[in-house]
């Protein structure tokens, strides 16, 4: 099964971001294809330009921000 395609219209948004991110997340999560729903790339750049990027896990979330 793979991921429904949905656009960010007013009936499918929700006012706070991290309850739509949550849900995005356990749609996700409910995937078997997504092994990893937890996994991102944070990228970073030095004071040269030279970007660094590396793989992280998200830990947690809540209305405070995210925890990875």
């Amino acid at each position: 099964m793979s991921l429904e395609k949905k656009s960010l219209t007013p009936e499918y948004n929700e006012d706070n971001p991290y309850a739509l991110f949550e849900r995005w997340f356990k749609a996700a999560d409910q995937q078997e294809e997504c092994k990893y729903p937890n996994a991102m790339s944070l990228a970073t750049a030095d004071t040269q330009g030279r970007p660094s990027v590396r793989t992280v896990l998200l830990k947690g979330y809540d209305e405070n921000g995210f925890v990875f």
